[in-house]
């Protein structure tokens, strides 16, 4: 079974307060009824079961990954065509998990909710029990994520889940390539991101060095 996590909050935690300043309360009210209206009925329509909502989070099921990876572009694609539909970040996690009354139980769960905590906004984590079940599948696209530490696991793995890019799309440079990765990468920063981003930042600046030795002085 598949255990996700959909999570409609920003990447830095705001008081009430400040949020209410940036949008009004009825507002948000409203939103999050949205989310959880249209969340539910994609659940429902992708063979999933809603196990319950924990403010602006959704916990659900599904027994398919198939199913819980469109299911899961849908719900990021959302936004795009509805304005009161939040942005959101998906974490999806692949394995068995212990069901109780009417809540599920497990490391299985446990991951979906780390995994989406170190995905941005409008992204999609997914474990790699799950990423391996899905490489190669049609209309989908599977990249790993460097190793994080979050709580609870020192060396939780992600995965990175996107629709593949359109025949044609331009290729990234190197450069934007670079930018990118680390952008996708969940928020810690370890040594050797520091020490890509020395080397990005020196073989820049060298061939300028090259042409204005006065950059040396």
């Amino acid at each position: 079974m598949l255990a996700s996590v959909i999570d409609t909050s920003p990447d830095e935690e705001l008081s009430l307060e400040l949020l209410d300043e940036i949008v009004p309360i009825g507002e948000l009210a409203a939103m999050v009824d949205r989310f959880e209206e249209v969340a539910t009925g994609l659940i429902t329509d992708h063979h999933g079961q809603v196990i319950k909502t924990i403010g602006d989070e959704v916990l659900f099921v599904t027994d398919q990954p198939k199913d819980a990876s469109l299911l899961a572009l849908e719900l990021l694609e959302e936004h795009l065509n509805d304005d009161m539909f939040p942005e959101v970040r998906v974490g999806m996690a692949y394995g068995n998990v212990l069901s109780r009354l009417v809540d599920v139980f497990g490391p299985v769960v446990n991951v979906a909710s780390r995994l989406t905590s170190v995905a941005k906004p409008g992204r999609a984590g997914i474990a790699r029990a799950l990423a391996d079940g899905l490489r190669g599948g049609e209309g989908l696209r599977i990249r790993r994520m460097r190793r994080t530490a979050v709580k609870g696991y020192d060396h939780l793995e992600p995965w990175s889940l996107k629709r593949p890019r359109e025949i044609g799309d331009p290729r990234p440079t190197p450069r934007a390539a670079f930018v990118k990765a680390v952008e996708d990468a969940p928020a810690q920063v370890d040594d050797a991101t520091r020490v890509a981003r020395a080397a990005l930042g020196s073989a820049i600046e060298r061939p300028l060095r090259e042409k204005s030795p006065k950059l040396d002085r």
